[in-house]
């Protein structure tokens, strides 16, 4: 709900036209929070952070563009894939 909140914001009061949320490949609640507010996933950036130990972690980024989230049947629409990935 606040994640549906800050888009509206940053689309209505702002003169944004995309707005992205990365978050870590293993963080699944944030993923589904992602979803779950209208965002689509775009893709993962492979050992984008280096974690303490020295590993490396996928990020995954999820956006909306203004015209999609005005419109919710774009979004619908779109098929950006890897959905089976999460």
């Amino acid at each position: 709900r606040v994640l549906c909140e800050m888009l509206t914001w940053g689309f209505e009061v702002w003169p944004w036209e995309r707005i992205a949320w990365l978050c870590s490949a293993r963080n699944v609640a944030s993923q589904r929070t992602a979803k779950k507010a209208g965002l689509l996933r775009e893709g993962v950036l492979r050992g984008r952070i280096r974690l303490p130990d020295g590993t490396r972690d996928d990020t995954v980024c999820y956006a909306a563009l203004k015209d999609e989230w005005e419109n919710p049947l774009l979004m619908k629409n779109q098929e950006y894939g890897m959905e089976n990935d999460a």
